[in-house]
């Protein structure tokens, strides 16, 4: 799905901040992150809305600006720790690996045709 393939755009990216060593690299590879991103999100919140009923829609969105709301405060958070510890590249590497590890899970529960698991 294209949700899949923003994921792996978006995990490409933060690889390329882990693991470029110029800043030219790093801010590549945060605009090629931020850009995956809107794309994925943009796309994820139609998707949703397609095939939640009407009247859990405004509940879906909710839970959904939420959630990503605390992964975003979670990461900001415990990475000032990772940081300390391990560096930038460390944060990066792991943000990288939980983004690489959602995307076949989202295509794994939301694959077509549809069964038990849509």
């Amino acid at each position: 799905s294209v949700i899949t393939l923003g994921l792996f755009g978006t995990a490409s990216g933060i690889f390329l901040m882990a693991l470029g060593t110029h800043w030219v690299l790093a801010g590549l590879g945060f605009i090629w992150t931020i850009a995956m991103l809107s794309v994925t999100r943009a796309i994820l919140s139609v998707y949703q809305m397609e095939i939640v009923p009407p009247d859990w829609r405004a509940l879906m969105s909710g839970a959904t600006s939420m959630a990503m709301g605390l992964g975003f405060t979670s990461m900001a958070f415990g990475g000032g720790y990772i940081i300390i510890e391990v560096g930038y590249g460390g944060l990066f590497l792991a943000g990288a690996g939980v983004t690489l590890v959602s995307a076949p899970l989202f295509w794994f529960y939301f694959r077509r045709p549809r069964g038990e698991y849509a």
